[in-house]
């Protein structure tokens, strides 16, 4: 356990949602809501890789574990796993559908700025889909407790910005454009999507509670946290490659591999 007496959260560091939004139908319907997008499988197939590589024995946390989505990956690898949530809906959602597995060796409900575990209690942390879910000093403390709790490496998925010249950004579509053309066309199915909801009987819950607040972290501002707490990029794939042509920014979604 963390020796250092537990802070105090700031007013900017409790605002945002990712704490309280994860409850109730929004956890019964995450994979229905999400499995079926291009990005969704993206993420898995490079997640399997990634997982799949590391040394044989790993032990490894999982945070946010959310509805278990890479617990078949550890499974397959016989990796010992914790997982870990502050949503206590995801995490019943997560060990009814995987009770059966042996690897699982706990499932934690927490904050992952505060991680109840001990120093170097696991070899690896693997975090998907939280940085982008809290402001940057959350982030920060965040990398900070992975880096503390973990003896090798840390697996986090980070969607940065940073600006280029419009023909970069070019380049950068040319090269991806069926991500571009999924942009595209997503926000007209979300409308459509919201406009039979309201035409139905009823709202769904999650738009009743409002979405999770996106923060967008500069590359600059990640590799500065990197620095000071002696983490290394040793592998950074590209889920996608985001970006905003009007204001000049690239904001590809990525998945890093650092090492201690």
């Amino acid at each position: 356990m963390n020796t250092e007496s537990k802070k105090e959260d700031s007013p900017l560091n409790k605002n945002y949602t990712a704490r309280t939004h994860y409850k109730g139908e929004v956890a019964k319907s995450y994979l229905l809501n999400r499995t079926s997008s291009l990005k969704w499988k993206t993420e898995q197939k490079i997640m399997n890789k990634v997982i799949s590589n590391l040394p044989k024995g790993s032990w490894i946390l999982d945070v946010p574990v959310g509805t278990g989505r890479l617990l078949p990956f550890y499974s397959e690898g016989n990796y010992p796993v914790y997982g870990m949530d502050i949503s206590k809906d995801m995490l019943l959602e997560s060990k009814e559908s995987h009770k059966d597995m042996d690897n699982i060796k706990d499932f934690i409900e927490g904050n992952a700025e505060d991680i109840p575990l001990p120093d170097d209690s696991v070899d690896y942390v693997v975090c998907l889909r939280l940085l982008n879910l809290v402001p940057l000093q959350v982030a920060e403390n965040i990398i900070k407790e992975f880096n503390r709790v973990s003896r090798k490496g840390v697996i986090v998925e980070i969607r940065v910005t940073e600006n280029l010249s419009r023909l970069s950004l070019i380049q950068k579509m040319l090269t991806d454009p069926r991500t571009h053309f999924n942009r595209l066309v997503y926000p007209y199915y979300s409308w459509l999507k919201n406009i039979l909801s309201i035409l139905g009987k009823k709202k769904d819950e999650e738009q009743a509670q409002g979405s999770e607040n996106y923060f967008l972290h500069e590359t600059n501002d990640f590799n500065r946290i990197l620095s000071e707490v002696g983490l290394i990029a040793k592998e950074v794939i590209e889920v996608d490659k985001g970006l905003d042509y009007k204001k000049r920014q690239y904001k590809p979604l990525i998945i890093a591999s650092l090492t201690k």
